[in-house]
């Protein structure tokens, strides 16, 4: 990309302030310092979280007959309230809730977000529309920018801004997956990454010595160009991210991957549900 000399004039204080930010790699000297500032200053911002909690957690059962599976308590607060607290550390405070069954509640309980500090709509779905499918259905709330999708059975702790600046900078990808990193990975779909692109999922893999650890969080970027490669209205049957819309943005190069460290649970089912009560002190 071609560039143009520009001379500025700053006041001591200032350029203090930028000399700190110079660590030799990442931001080499003055010039790149307040490029970097300029760039991420005027690069589109992601203000917008879909979390979607329209499943019946049947796995859950008997715990989800009265109650949907985003309110489950985790030590005296419901399992989507954590995650609420999450984003807004994060600076991440205009949120939409996809809800289905028992949704009621979920409203019930958090209003218009007031109480919490953020602001919350919701998007009703009449029937299971899947992961894929509760976006198309909530498009109208994220509109024509950048959105972060989080799911509402996870309970988690990282830095997401630094997600979203990860994302933002690679500018050819439609979306990014948070990944963390299990133990066991055999239950969930492993991701397969080259660099910072992902090149493969396997569902369920058999253990051996050479599988990734890497798994999604269930965190996700996207810029508005998903909404070319999602369906235009809401699917008569529930469509998936990950089998449905990941396998050809990965043929399409336009799905990338962060690894990040913290604490991260995925609430499926009562074994996950104990290990999380046990482990989540955050």
């Amino acid at each position: 990309m071609a560039k143009e000399r520009l001379t500025i004039t700053l006041d001591t204080q200032t350029l203090e302030q930028l000399d700190e930010l110079i660590d030799g790699v990442t931001v080499r000297n003055r010039s790149h310092a307040i490029e970097s500032i300029l760039q991420k200053q005027l690069r589109p911002h992601i203000s917008k979280v879909l979390v979607l909690a329209a499943g019946e957690g049947i796995k859950l059962r008997p715990l989800t007959y009265e109650l949907p599976k985003a309110l489950i308590p985790v030590h005296g607060k419901p399992l989507i309230e954590h995650t609420i607290e999450t984003l807004k550390k994060n600076n991440l405070t205009d949120i939409v809730i996809t809800t289905g069954y028992l949704g009621e509640k979920i409203q019930d309980h958090f209003q218009n977000g007031s109480d919490f500090g953020v602001t919350i709509q919701y998007s009703e779905e009449p029937r299971l529309l899947g992961t894929a499918g509760g976006i198309v259905r909530a498009r109208s709330f994220v509109e024509d920018n950048p959105f972060l999708v989080v799911y509402g059975d996870i309970i988690f702790d990282f830095d997401l801004q630094k997600f979203i600046d990860f994302f933002l900078e690679h500018e050819d990808a439609v979306g990014a997956v948070a990944l963390t990193s299990v133990d066991d990975p055999t239950t969930y779909g492993v991701v397969q990454v080259d660099g910072n692109s992902i090149v493969g999922f396997r569902e369920k893999p058999v253990n051996d010595d050479d599988l990734s650890h890497l798994v999604s969080a269930g965190i996700y970027a996207f810029r508005p160009e998903i909404f070319d490669i999602l369906p235009a209205k809401s699917p008569q049957k529930p469509l998936s991210l990950e089998q449905d819309i990941f396998p050809s943005m990965v043929t399409e190069g336009t799905l990338i991957g962060y690894p990040f460290s913290g604490p991260w649970f995925d609430i499926t089912d009562p074994k996950e549900y104990e290990r999380v009560l046990k482990k989540w002190d955050v």
